[in-house]
């Protein structure tokens, strides 16, 4: 209860601190709905992609190595991550909106991502070589013997989670400019490479 009492007091907090430190207001609005629905139209068909791939990867795992071999690679992927997820994300979540601020100078928006991108290297690059270095000694100590071959699967996992991770800056840069093309072919082609 307390996990669920404290997600729903930060999620609390974080908005009403965000109001309070900008005034905007939402209000219904009909202007430019073509473009707003051209946007939910795209953000739908990406989201549809980016479940069904994640979905794949289970059924394609289950399929060639059983539930127990899907567990091992879930708590791998779910561990390797953290670092990604409670790091990393984190940090990304102003890149956006100031991107977007930045959107007319190309030269600063490479500048925000350049620097965006080191700092995620100088988290992740580290975090890769550090759970290579002790995948047997955590897996045992965190998760126990029964759970060894996930440790096994644990750096892959981290050493993925850099390229995603610049791959979502990219992604936000293309939200930004309007290129959801781009956007749903990469989805596109990442579930047939993974299929």
């Amino acid at each position: 209860w307390s996990l669920i009492i404290g997600t729903i007091f930060e999620t609390t907090l974080e908005v009403i601190l965000t109001y309070r430190f900008n005034k905007f207001r939402p209000k219904f609005t009909l202007v430019r709905y073509k473009r707003q629905l051209k946007f939910s139209n795209y953000f739908f068909i990406m989201s549809i992609f980016g479940y069904l791939r994640s979905r794949l990867e289970n059924f394609a795992i289950i399929a060639l190595f059983g539930v127990k071999g899907n567990a091992f690679y879930s708590i791998a992927q779910e561990i390797a991550f953290l670092p990604m997820s409670e790091l990393v994300q984190p940090l990304q979540r102003g890149f956006y909106s100031t991107a977007a601020r930045l959107r007319a100078s190309k030269q600063q928006m490479f500048e925000l991502y350049s620097k965006q991108s080191n700092w995620i290297l100088l988290i992740l690059v580290p975090c890769f070589f550090g759970l290579l270095a002790v995948q047997d000694l955590f897996t045992k100590v965190v998760l126990g013997d029964t759970w060894l071959e996930a440790g096994t699967i644990m750096p892959i996992f981290t050493a993925t989670t850099i390229p995603f991770s610049l791959y979502m800056l990219v992604n936000s840069i293309l939200t930004i400019e309007n290129k959801f093309k781009y956007i749903i072919a990469v989805d596109v082609m990442y579930t047939v490479l993974l299929a």
